[in-house]
């Protein structure tokens, strides 16, 4: 009894030893998972003068218009530097409304054709004579009178078939009644006792005249077949003409429409193209003596203007693993590397590099980095103590993540 309260006892203990173990697992798994870090990217820099000097260059090419600056002169943010006639807006803008005068031309010329090709198809070309609407013949209205030859031609066309109808009427008219005369004849010749030859030949008349009325009836009958089919391929083509111009005026007047969109955003450029100083400073040098009327290219150096700071600015490297998570306005903790500085600074990423470099490309292991520019010091007083050309130690702060995942990068960059 006693040995088997004993055994009772240790199993008691082994479960709680394997329960308090699961609960310590779960609970660091959870920290894992649930707690997170900074990651901080490590880099090293040097302390440079800022980039105070600022290139004003121009964004397009043109004639000056109005440009009273002169070396030495002290400009505020938003002052007016110079303005320019924009050569390509301007040569845009003349372009745009060459074409919406074209398209309004072409349009009118297309609804006149309609407005005379409509009645071809109806059949109803008195109208126009009647609104004196009849054009004059010239290439205005080629296509009007190249449909209104063939629509003649088929009206005439008509007109004789009616004609042709008419006589044969009186041609079946005429030997309905040679049959009638031959078959009184062929009577008489059996009365009289005329021979058999004379009576065949009789009958075989009559049956020649039967069957030259077939023909001619079936004759007209093609010719009134033809006609149709003549009279209805030119109402197709008459109408896919129409449907065809109805298509092009509905084009042009769509272009028109997005031109003129255009047209308004370019005559928008063009009265905005007025260069404005970027920053608060002075004009330290103006490049090939500009003044009023002179030509500039697109992207051309116009002047230099020195910003009004005394600041400073760290150039730094970063390794290239590090790209991702560095980003403009990150956080960034500046430390020297110096014993006479006691004190690290707060800074942000001005601007990183759109590629990275080679630090050494000799080497076999070379490794890549990214130039990253620091400023916005938070204590400005104290980076003004920072003599220019010292190395400082960098540390850029990003987005916060759970040590699970660090853990997990780490172990894929490993690899």
């Amino acid at each position: 009894m006693l040995k088997c309260k004993r055994y009772l006892m240790r199993n008691i203990y082994a479960l709680k030893k394997m329960f308090i173990t699961i609960l310590f697992v779960i609970g660091v798994f959870a920290y894992l998972f649930f707690s997170e870090i900074d990651i901080v990217s490590p880099g090293e820099g040097i302390v440079t003068g800022e980039n105070d000097k600022i290139e004003i260059k121009s964004p397009n090419s043109g004639f000056i218009n109005d440009f009273n600056i002169r070396e030495g002169d002290q400009v505020s943010k938003g002052m007016i530097l110079f303005t320019y006639t924009n050569l390509d807006y301007t040569h845009k803008e003349t372009t745009l409304e060459s074409v919406i005068n074209f398209n309004d031309i072409k349009i009118k010329k297309l609804k006149k054709e309609l407005e005379l090709l409509k009645p071809l198809l109806a059949g109803n070309v008195d109208a126009l004579n009647e609104k004196g609407k009849l054009p004059s013949l010239d290439g205005e209205n080629y296509i009007y009178f190249q449909f209104k030859t063939e629509y003649d031609a088929i009206a005439m066309e008509e007109k004789n078939l009616e004609e042709k109808e008419t006589l044969l009427e009186k041609e079946l008219q005429s030997r309905t009644k040679q049959i009638s005369f031959l078959q009184n004849k062929d009577d008489l010749l059996k009365k009289g006792g005329a021979t058999n030859i004379d009576i065949l030949n009789n009958r075989y008349d009559i049956e020649k005249q039967k069957t030259e009325m077939i023909n001619v009836k079936l004759n007209f009958i093609l010719l009134r077949k033809e006609f149709e089919k003549l009279k209805s391929q030119f109402k197709t083509k008459l109408y896919d003409k129409i449907s065809s111009i109805t298509e092009q005026i509905s084009e042009l007047q769509k272009n028109n429409i997005e031109n003129d969109g255009e047209l308004s955003l370019m005559k928008g450029k063009v009265s905005t193209n007025i260069i404005t100083s970027p920053v608060a400073g002075t004009i330290l040098k103006i490049d090939h003596n500009l003044k009023k009327g002179s030509f500039i290219e697109q992207y051309q150096s116009i002047m230099t203007v020195k910003q009004n700071s005394n600041g400073q600015v760290i150039e730094a490297k970063f390794d290239a693993k590090y790209r991702p998570y560095i980003y403009e306005g990150a956080s960034v903790k500046v430390s020297v590397n110096s014993t006479a500085f006691k004190n690290n600074f707060s800074a942000r990423v001005a601007k990183i590099s759109p590629d990275s470099f080679s630090d050494n490309p000799n080497d076999s292991r070379e490794r890549r980095y990214y130039r990253v520019t620091i400023d916005s010091f938070d204590n400005v007083s104290d980076v003004n103590y920072l003599p220019e050309g010292i190395p400082v130690n960098v540390f850029a702060t990003s987005k916060k993540i759970s040590i699970f995942e660090y853990i997990i990068a780490s172990f894929k960059s490993d690899m």
